[in-house]
């Protein structure tokens, strides 16, 4: 399982949680250490994209419990953050 920041606006608009450059680079990882990308199960910190860089210590705190209940449906193997 990749857990990935806050989607941006080239995530939100591919409707991924990592798209673009970024998830081309995340393929080249996961090769890597031998994992196929479509066997990885990939996933955001948060549900939304924030529309500027700050965001409250409760909105983080509802974005983390979101995260762990996530995590725990999931159940990985690995974590990759």
């Amino acid at each position: 399982m990749l857990i990935a920041e806050m989607p941006t606006g080239e995530d939100a608009a591919a409707g991924r949680p990592i798209a673009g450059e970024a998830w081309k680079l995340t393929e080249r990882m996961l090769a890597a250490i031998g994992i196929a990308a479509e066997d990885a199960y990939s996933a955001s910190l948060s549900c939304f994209h924030s529309p500027g860089p700050r965001i409250t210590a409760q909105e983080l705190e509802n974005c983390a419990a979101i995260a762990r209940r996530h995590i725990a449906a999931a159940k990985p193997q690995r974590l990759l953050l």
